[in-house]
């Protein structure tokens, strides 16, 4: 049994971040039902609800809620080092990055699980915090099986590898659905624009793009033509929202190399609302998930194996030119085709419905 978990915490004097707790994602109340009553001695059980799933989750991150109902925060000086996850069917030391740390509010921890298995409700990692946990940090480690994790927060940097960071243009960073998140205040030259961008979706034979995405519109009436949040140019293009009848749709449109394969799937958000928007492609279909829940699939002509268009150009996240209202948060690229029940875990994690922190 094996592991990979995130981790929200709140109420040190340790601050990453700056940011407001209770502006972000879903709020959660203290105390919810995902927290058993018991003393706040190291270590913690972290107990997964996989019970949905068909399959095992294998290098699965998970988002565990803690507030000082789970967590004594006062003994954890540098979150750093004050905190370490073990699995306990080796006894090993799981890597984790330290998202965000906020005195007195939701601290944010990304903990990596080689295996979660399928319809169980019992796989659980030791949460072991205090100055003697001796762990170490290790973001890289968390997200090995990803090309680009962006958490926006304030470097805009990858937590996956040292490559493809981000470079802001005209942006300001607010309360996401997970800690900071990026604020696009809509029409004109607003964006990150992700370096070193060749690789990106460059005839890629498989992939997983996610994000949360939040359109700032209160009337649908202020939604300007292809109001834009995302572009790579050839194989990934025209990321943007517009109006259908009475909706708001999310588009991004795709491009493969066989005849009759441009796939322009679309989702229709609630607008001013966080969603959790998933595309996938196998090799053979393209999936369109939001908020965990399969939304479309295209099937590329005659069942044949395809490839994304060769492409080199740079990857923008927003637009240089027509930018849409709104926030995005927690962008992930990989050159995998993630499955329905990681997608349905996923959001469940994310909406802190995963986890449950009690005693050992």
């Amino acid at each position: 049994m094996r592991w990979l978990a995130v981790l929200v915490l709140t109420g040190c004097g340790f601050d990453l971040s700056g940011t407001s707790p209770d502006g972000g994602g879903i709020d959660v109340p203290v105390g919810d039902a995902t927290v058993d009553a018991g003393p706040l001695a190291s270590p913690r059980k972290l107990r997964f609800d996989n019970t949905a799933s068909a399959e095992a989750l294998m290098g699965f991150p998970v988002l565990v809620a803690l507030t000082p109902q789970t967590i004594d925060y006062a003994v954890v000086a540098n979150p750093a080092t004050d905190l370490r996850f073990e699995d306990v069917d080796t006894g090993t030391s799981l890597p984790f990055e330290v998202e965000q740390w906020v005195p007195d509010g939701e601290s944010i921890v990304w903990v990596r699980v080689p295996q979660i298995d399928s319809g169980s409700a019992d796989d659980y990692v030791l949460m072991h915090f205090g100055a003697g946990a001796n762990g170490t940090q290790d973001a890289v480690g968390v997200w090995a099986s990803n090309d680009v994790v962006t958490h926006f927060g304030p470097a805009y940097a990858n937590s996956a590898g040292t490559t493809h960071n981000g470079s802001p243009i005209s942006m300001t960073q607010g309360p996401g659905q997970l800690g900071l998140g990026a604020v696009f205040p809509g029409g004109g030259n607003h964006g990150v624009q992700i370096r070193e961008p060749q690789a990106l979706f460059n005839g890629w034979s498989q992939f997983t793009l996610e994000f949360w995405i939040y359109g700032d519109y209160p009337m649908l009436s202020t939604v300007a033509n292809r109001s834009m949040f995302m572009d790579k140019g050839t194989s990934l293009n025209l990321g943007r929202f517009f109006v259908a009848g009475q909706d708001l749709v999310l588009q991004i449109d795709l491009h493969f190399t066989g005849t009759a394969n441009d796939v322009f799937l679309n989702t229709r958000p609630t607008p001013q609302a966080w969603t959790y928007v998933v595309y996938t492609f196998d090799g053979v279909r393209v999936r369109l998930y939001a908020n965990g829940v399969a939304d479309g699939t295209h099937v590329m002509t005659g069942g044949l194996a395809e490839q994304l268009l060769t492409d080199t150009s740079d990857f923008y996240v927003g637009s240089p030119n027509n930018s849409f209202a709104g926030k995005m948060d927690e962008l992930r690229i990989a050159q995998v085709a993630r499955s329905p029940d990681w997608i349905r875990a996923q959001h469940l994690s994310m909406t802190r419905a995963f986890v449950t922190v009690g005693d050992p």
